[in-house]
């Protein structure tokens, strides 16, 4: 198989006992990756007393960026897996399959003895994990191989491992976009166009830089981010995105979708109610009297709500709401989704949703949460923002967070 020349400079050289490789997406970085832990699999077989592994943020994510590639390029007799298990099998030696999504992981490799392990999307595991799992990898000749996308230059894997490259043997080694001489040019250009900002910066040029100033940086009140209502497509079906506030405002915002049309999807109208503004609390039956009067004849498939509004979930069943769903809550990468989308025209907004489209205007990082290395919207004007974070990234942020889907071995 044909290697880009940084890819074969990191089979050559990722020798130390803890190599990570970080950079844009789409850089190749984790097929040199996998091919470097296939090669030292097949050179190490069984080790008699440890466990080789392999960590993503949760199974499914390793399956997509790492399993399934592997899979395709040595075939199912000699490697598979069975996420039921938790195991795979790479020319018949034992690998173990973890997740790392919350801090629960860390109780998963506690006690275990590590040989050879391969890491995924290491900037997003849980605070301290990288720390134990490096305390576990304790047999002669143990290995790591991790690779992520950067993040906050003040994030552990960078100020606690990165930064220390060269010092208690280990490797660092950056991937850019341009790395990857394998990527369709149009795909290039296209992938280009899809990030602004912080993400452009992150995703596309592979800098650990800080969140700052405008979120939404290429937002204008005009096409193709705002449409006149009567442009835009006919729906095929409605979703609904919450935000639940009783002082603060509470948001509904009716997303329309149809998969044939451009956009694809958008937000057509929104219930907006600020019991702060209007010095009248709402309770929690008089907001779903609302969203019924809002909806009309509309039934929206989903209507997805803020994971925290308990008391508002309970209601919404009982005044015969179909539909209440749980938000996908990840801030940073919900922002990511949402921005994606209305980048590459996936998604626009119908001029009738005033709020939202001020919200866009004024919507900006906090400085504050900055200063600690965190990456954090500021809390205000933000709940039209929350609302369609919510409707998007639950429904899609797997397939826009998911850069395996054109991978070229």
């Amino acid at each position: 198989m044909e290697l880009s020349q940084k890819q074969a400079y990191y089979m050559e050289n990722a020798n130390a006992r803890c190599n990570i490789a970080h950079g844009s997406v789409r850089s190749g970085k984790t097929v040199g990756l996998n091919l470097k832990f296939i090669e030292e699999i097949g050179e190490t077989g069984k080790v008699k007393g440890a466990h080789h592994i392999m960590i993503g943020r949760t199974e499914r994510t390793l399956a997509g960026n790492v399993l399934d590639p592997i899979q395709d390029y040595l075939g199912k007799r000699n490697f598979n897996y069975s996420t039921g298990t938790h195991m795979a099998y790479m020319f018949g030696v034992p690998i173990q399959l973890y997740g790392a999504s919350d801090i629960r992981a860390e109780g998963k490799i506690r006690g275990l003895t590590g040989c050879k392990a391969l890491g995924d999307e290491m900037t997003i595991w849980p605070k301290g994990f990288m720390n134990m799992l490096m305390t576990r990898l304790s047999v002669e000749d143990s290995r790591f191989h991790g690779s992520t996308n950067p993040d906050s230059p003040y994030h552990e894997i960078k100020t606690n491992y990165i930064d220390k490259a060269g010092v208690n043997d280990l490797k660092e080694f950056h991937f850019a976009l341009e790395d990857n001489p394998f990527l369709p040019k149009k795909y290039v250009q296209n992938l280009k166009k899809e990030f602004s900002g912080l993400f452009y910066k992150r995703f596309i040029m592979g800098e650990w830089v800080l969140a700052e100033g405008s979120i939404f940086d290429f937002f204008e009140e005009k096409e193709p981010y705002v449409f006149k209502k009567g442009k835009l497509p006919k729906a095929k079906w409605y979703t609904a995105g919450i935000d639940y506030g009783t002082s603060n405002a509470f948001v509904c915002v009716l997303v329309g979708h149809n998969p044939d049309a451009t956009p694809s999807c958008w937000a057509e109208k929104e219930y907006y109610y600020s019991g702060r503004d209007s010095n009248k609390q709402k309770t929690d039956l008089e907001y779903c009297e609302d969203l019924k009067e809002f909806f009309g004849e509309i039934r929206p498939r989903k209507i997805i709500v803020d994971p925290s509004a308990t008391s508002f979930k309970v209601q919404a069943s009982r005044s015969g709401l179909m539909g209440i769903t749980d938000a996908d809550n990840d801030v940073l990468n919900g922002i990511a989704t949402h921005s994606r989308m209305l980048k590459n025209g996936d998604f626009s907004v119908s001029d009738e949703c005033g709020n939202s489209i001020r919200e866009y205007m004024s919507y900006v990082w906090d400085e504050k949460a900055q200063d600690k290395g965190e990456d954090k919207p500021k809390k205000q004007n933000d709940h039209a923002m929350d609302a369609i974070r919510y409707a998007l990234h639950t429904q899609f942020g797997q397939d826009y967070l998911d850069y395996s889907k054109l991978v070229t071995w």
